[in-house]
Formats: structure tokens, C-alpha cells, sequence
């Protein structure tokens, strides 16, 4: 009976002494290994930034249209006696309590970060007020990111918000 080496790592024409003098690997599976990790690594981090721009921007999406959920819940529910709106500028999401933005009471304010370098175009102040909570005003909002990727959020005149 043979030693473990031969029976396992060497061809049955090797001897001994041919088995035991093959103990590491050759530059060239050492090569082969460090291409495969290579490449493996080329494909999947252009990958993996897609995937977390993509998950940023549905997160922004989500928080915005939350806030304009919660503003025209809180309206509806006259909570402080109040109108509420949702303003949308400089990176971040603030709820607050007013008719319009310039004359809230910064004290109510909920702030929320829109995401990184995300950005919002269209409608960037809707307001909430009377019974039922209808908007100050309709249209869009468009969320884009820094590499154009973008979510388009609609508030109807009746104060539906879909995206």
C-alpha cells in the first residue's frame, strides 16, 4: 500500500520522490486564480452599484410619498388644527405645519435625508388644507439620481399620491 500522496495527488507512473517534490502550486494556476478573482470582481461591483443606486432611489421614492401620506393624514385629522405640507429641497424632506413652507412653524418641522445626491425636480412644496385635504397644488415630482436613473411620483388634485 502506497502513502497517502500517491494514492491521492500523483499519477500511478510517479514515484515517490516525484510526488513529494510536488508540494505547492505553479505560477501558473496562482496566475489563474488571480484573473478569475479579477474578472469576478470586475462584473460584480458594477453591479452592486446599480443595485444600491436603484434601492436609494425607491427609499427617496417611498419617503416622499410617505410624508405626503402622513401631511394629508394629519390635515384630514385637523391634528394641531392645522394645515400640513411637505417641502422638498436641499437633499432632505421636511414635513411641516402651515399653509406654505415660508410661513410654517419650524417647531412641528420633520426632516427626513432625501438620500445621496438624489434629487427632486417638479413639485417641491405641496400644502394640505381643509376638508377633505385636497393639495395646494397637482402634478409631479421626479426623483433623480446622480447618474440620471429617476421615479416619478404623482399627486392628482383630490390629494391621490401614487408612484
Amino acid at each position: 500500500m502506497g502513502s497517502l500522496c500517491s494514492m491521492i495527488l500523483c499519477l500511478p507512473m510517479m514515484t515517490r520522490t516525484d510526488c513529494l517534490s510536488r508540494r505547492g502550486y505553479s505560477s501558473i494556476e496562482i496566475l489563474l486564480v488571480v484573473v478569475l478573482i479579477g474578472i469576478l470582481g470586475g462584473v460584480s461591483l458594477p453591479l452592486s452599484r446599480f443595485v444600491q443606486e436603484r434601492n436609494d432611489l425607491d427609499l427617496a421614492a417611498m419617503a416622499v410619498a410617505q410624508s405626503l401620506r402622513k401631511a394629508k393624514v394629519y390635515t384630514e385629522a385637523s391634528r394641531l388644527d392645522s394645515s400640513w405640507g411637505v417641502h422638498l429641497g436641499n437633499g432632505s424632506i421636511t414635513l411641516f405645519r402651515g399653509d406654505d413652507f415660508a410661513t410654517r412653524d419650524p417647531v412641528f418641522d420633520e426632516a427626513f435625508a432625501l438620500g445621496s445626491g438624489i434629487t427632486a425636480a417638479g413639485l417641491t412644496e405641496v400644502a394640505f388644507a381643509g376638508l377633505p385635504a385636497s393639495p395646494s397644488a397637482g402634478g409631479s415630482i421626479t426623483l433623480t439620481t446622480p447618474r440620471g436613473r429617476s421615479s416619478t411620483l404623482s399627486v392628482s388634485p383630490n390629494g391621490m399620491i401614487s408612484y
